[in-house]
């Protein structure tokens, strides 16, 4: 994951937010993933429903 999180441009990273996983996961892929799984029990994110919550 290291190597995906550095190919992604910093111009990009302090811009991005809502779309953060889809660029992470399209960098792991091109890099070295070649296919995904479910990790039970891992670590998640729950997104604010408006922004009331935030």
């Amino acid at each position: 994951m290291e190597k995906a999180f550095k190919a992604i441009p910093k111009s990009v990273v302090t811009r991005v937010v809502h779309h953060n996983h889809a660029i992470i996961y399209y960098e792991a892929y091109k890099g070295f993933l070649r296919r995904v799984e479910v990790l039970p029990r891992s670590v998640f994110h729950h997104e604010p429903s408006s922004l009331r919550e935030v």
